[in-house]
Parts: structure tokens; C-alpha cells; sequence
């Protein structure tokens, strides 16, 4: 749920926003979008714990992946600092 947040929130700043919502609300349909919830969130608050100075948005991916037994696939080099998430690098 937090990954749609962040694609709109780029479209809404984004030039002809509109066309580009309605384009990212129809991808949206097709994906499986998790909630972020009391098993999710007291995941995040474990890692924020450990990853103090790891990105919260991150750490909220990372609580997502691991309550829902996912491999996060990302370009952010920290993900790799949070030993608990199954990450794939691309």
C-alpha cells in the first residue's frame, strides 16, 4: 500500500497528472496491494528499532516483505542492511 502512495504521490507532481493518475490507477488494479497492518506495523516497529538510521519507508517495505513471507526486489543499496528481508538486488 505504501508503494502506490509513493507512485501517486510522484504523479500528482508530475506534468499532465491526470492522464499519468488515471494510467497509474489502472496498473494499480492489477497488482495484489497489501495492507499495512498490526502484524506489518509491529514489524516496522522491531527493524526501526534495529535500523535506526535506515529510511522509515524502507523499514516499511521490509516489514511488509517479511510478514508476508516475500522476497523484496529493489535498487536501494540499504536494503541489504536489514538482515531479515530476502532481497534481490536489480
Amino acid at each position: 500500500a505504501m508503494s502506490v502512495g509513493i507512485l501517486y504521490e510522484k504523479v500528482l507532481c508530475a506534468d499532465d497528472f491526470e492522464k499519468k493518475l488515471k494510467i497509474s490507477k489502472d496498473f494499480c488494479q492489477f497488482l495484489n496491494v497489501l495492507p499495512v497492518d498490526e502484524a506489518v506495523a509491529e514489524k516496522y516497529a522491531e527493524l526501526k528499532n534495529i535500523y535506526e538510521s535506515v529510511d522509515s519507508a524502507l523499514l516499511w517495505l521490509c516489514a511488509t516483505a517479511i510478514v508476508n513471507d516475500l522476497v523484496l526486489v529493489s535498487s536501494n543499496p540499504e536494503t541489504s542492511k536489514v538482515k531479515e528481508t530476502v532481497s534481490k538486488k536489480f
